[in-house]
Order: structure tokens, then C-alpha cells, then sequence
């Protein structure tokens, strides 16, 4: 568990406020992964939180798509409905 978000932490809600938090830039995200891509044979799609909720979560999982893995993410079924 990151040191960031674990409970253990006696720094956590310090740590949490510290950065500003947001959704990654999917474009910027995955195409310098292109080529290891290309010889992947799964990919796991998360982070901190449910990946769904990211506004281009649809897109990105089409862009990976098209290397032929195996796509896989955490959710909680909340925005089910949406994808």
C-alpha cells in the first residue's frame, strides 16, 4: 500500500492534502506505452479510486483494445450504467 493513502500512516490526511488531486490525461497517459504495449499480455487499469469514474475511461480501454491483452480494473459497480 502506498505510503500516501495507508491507514497506518500517522502522516496520511497530511499527506492527502498536500497534492492536488485530478484525472490523468489519458492521452498523455498511455501513448508512450505503445511499444510496451505491443508485448504486453495483460493490463491491470487502476490507481487510487475506481477507474471508471475517469471521463475517458471508455476510450481508453478501447485504445488498449487494440493490442489484443487481457483488460482488467477494480470497480464498485457505481457507474456501471454509464460505460
Amino acid at each position: 500500500m502506498c505510503p500516501t493513502f495507508s491507514a497506518l500512516s500517522p502522516y496520511r490526511q497530511l499527506n492527502i492534502k498536500e497534492a492536488e488531486r485530478g484525472f490523468l490525461n489519458a492521452e498523455e497517459m498511455v501513448r508512450p506505452l505503445d511499444s510496451g504495449l505491443q508485448h504486453a499480455l495483460n493490463v491491470h487499469c487502476f490507481g487510487y479510486g475506481d477507474a471508471t469514474i475517469h471521463p475517458h475511461f471508455r476510450d481508453v480501454i478501447t485504445y488498449l483494445s487494440r493490442f489484443e491483452v487481457v483488460i482488467d480494473f477494480f470497480t464498485n459497480g457505481m457507474h456501471q450504467g454509464r460505460l
